[in-house]
């Protein structure tokens, strides 16, 4: 858009230039009129300073270049008349531009006024030197296949720009109306994402969902079923519209495991999980996710959990614990095997992360390389004590500088306090 603008500019400019232009010739030629090499190239020029003033005109959509060209130019016409004497083919050349002002609203008129003053002019030339007429046939020829050369130049470089600009206009168009669904898609979606608040005080809970596009394929998942705190981190296949609709479907499956089926075991739902999504996505497919899901008693000191590929960690004080894990996603997989619900202890001040692989997976630092997952933790560690948009995210936009980010990104953080 800034160029476009800079380029209206540059034609209101010169819609002012042509016309300046030809007066400052109007007053050279008057001045050298002794000089018949110097005038009669103006004459050729003049018409050509007129086309340029009608291709204004059509730009701007305004005839006032069009209009203060021909009027210079009558002026021209009339002084060149008057200094070659009654006799000369001035007056003719006056004549034409006198039409072209008086019919200016008409196109073809200027068309014929700008041609009969090269035709004048080539006579004027005849008149001043003597030439031949065949030499005067060709010299109009020449002139004649110039004029059209340019005009033709000109006018195909002109409807490419137009060309361009409405295609742009159209890809903007477009664009706009894929942004606006899925600006709806992402309300959808935050729309269905379980509201973190209903997690009782006593898990102290906070969580960072940062989307890499407007939508995510990561997605976090909270119930509260028979006495038990269902939370769950999840990472579905792809980023943006695919991911999305992706961790729309595992999010249903999870519903339907627990509140349908009556699933309460951590293992036994992802187990569900994977069998639906293996029979929706017809068996073969490399789709589903890797997810991380806690039963959780508030009341209790003991946890059960489930991890395909990402497992939770435990951080006390400067020490963290990577949990056990099963080596399998949720979906297809070469090696099938059930998932293992784990057991694990609280002790006091333990802090309970789960989280997906995006943060690990960044590139940033002064090598520009992976954060990798021993730098996400001791960033956990560092910033135990401040919430997570203050402290670790603060953590990882310094480590991600003004790199771009690869992949959704979600992590959800618990200290329960053990009564």
């Amino acid at each position: 858009m800034h160029l476009l603008g800079l380029k209206s500019e540059l034609f209101k400019h010169l819609s002012i230039v042509l016309p300046a232009v030809d007066l400052i010739l109007i007053i050279v030629c008057g001045v050298t009129s002794e000089n018949p090499w110097l005038t009669t190239p103006l004459n050729f020029i003049f018409p050509l300073l007129g086309v340029g003033s009608i291709m204004l005109s059509e730009r701007l959509n305004s005839r006032l270049p069009y209009m203060l060209s021909m009027i210079a130019l009558s002026f021209y016409g009339i002084l060149f008349a008057y200094l070659l004497g009654p006799s000369s083919p001035g007056w003719l050349m006056a004549i034409t531009y006198i039409v072209a002002v008086i019919f200016f609203f008409d196109k073809r008129w200027q068309q014929i006024a700008l041609l009969g003053n090269l035709f004048i002019g080539v006579i004027l030339v005849e008149w001043y030197m003597g030439l031949k007429w065949f030499e005067l046939v060709v010299i109009l020829g020449c002139l004649l296949c110039f004029v059209l050369l340019i005009a033709s130049t000109v006018n195909f470089l002109l409807k490419q720009q137009l060309k361009v600009i409405e295609q742009k206009k159209e890809l903007e168009h477009k664009n706009q109306e894929i942004t606006d669904s899925i600006q709806t898609a992402k309300r959808i979606q935050h729309s269905l994402l379980s509201d973190l608040n209903q997690l009782p005080t006593a898990l102290n809970a906070d969580c960072l969902f940062l989307p890499k596009d407007i939508v995510s394929g990561d997605f976090y998942w909270i119930h509260f079923h028979n006495g038990y705190w269902y939370i769950a981190v999840c990472d579905s296949t792809g980023h943006g519209v695919p991911g999305a609709m992706m961790s729309t479907l595992n999010t249903s499956l999870l519903n339907e495991a627990l509140l349908e089926r009556n699933i309460t075991e951590p293992g036994a739902i992802f187990d569900y999980v994977r069998e639906k999504l293996m029979h929706m996505l017809d068996g073969d497919t490399k789709d589903g996710m890797d997810a991380c899901l806690l039963k959780i008693d508030p009341a209790s000191t003991e946890f059960s959990y489930a991890a395909a590929n990402n497992p939770p960690i435990v951080i006390n004080g400067s020490h963290y614990e990577v949990l056990e894990k099963d080596r399998m996603p949720i979906g297809y997989t070469i090696k099938k095997q059930a998932f293992t619900t784990f057991h694990k202890t609280i002790q006091a001040n333990d802090t309970i992360v789960l989280f997906t692989d995006g943060w690990q997976d960044q590139f940033g630092g002064v090598n520009e390389k992976k954060w990798k997952p021993k730098s996400v933790y001791q960033a956990l560690i560092n910033t135990t004590h401040l919430p997570l948009n203050k402290g670790f995210l603060n953590e990882f936009e310094q480590y991600k500088g003004h790199q771009e980010q690869v992949d959704d990104l979600c992590l959800l953080r618990l200290k329960p306090q053990i009564q």
